[in-house]
């Protein structure tokens, strides 16, 4: 029954992708879809960046901080932030 559940969920994540794309693709006009497309990438960036901040950095300096002690754990979660920080930016 887990499985079955679990199916018909991804099933409905599918399909509301495909309702959207095509909720898209008929009602904007091809020079409106590009700001529209533009848009909607900024604003998963956004719910992307949030995501990193309150949930992934917290939990790697705390296993940073188990693993190399509180001097190194910081000094590498500073690092480390400084170059995914660089990486994005370039």
């Amino acid at each position: 029954m887990e499985i079955i559940g679990a199916l018909l969920i991804s099933t409905l994540a599918g399909l509301s992708t495909v309702l959207g794309g095509l909720v898209i693709l008929f009602k904007f006009k091809e020079e409106n879809i590009t700001k529209f497309i533009t848009a909607s990438l900024a604003f998963s960036l956004s719910i992307m960046i949030g995501i990193s901040i309150t949930d992934l950095i917290p939990e790697s300096t705390y296993i940073l901080l188990q693993t190399y002690g509180l001097t190194k754990g910081i000094i590498l979660c500073l690092i480390l932030f400084v170059i995914g920080i660089i990486l994005i930016k370039y």
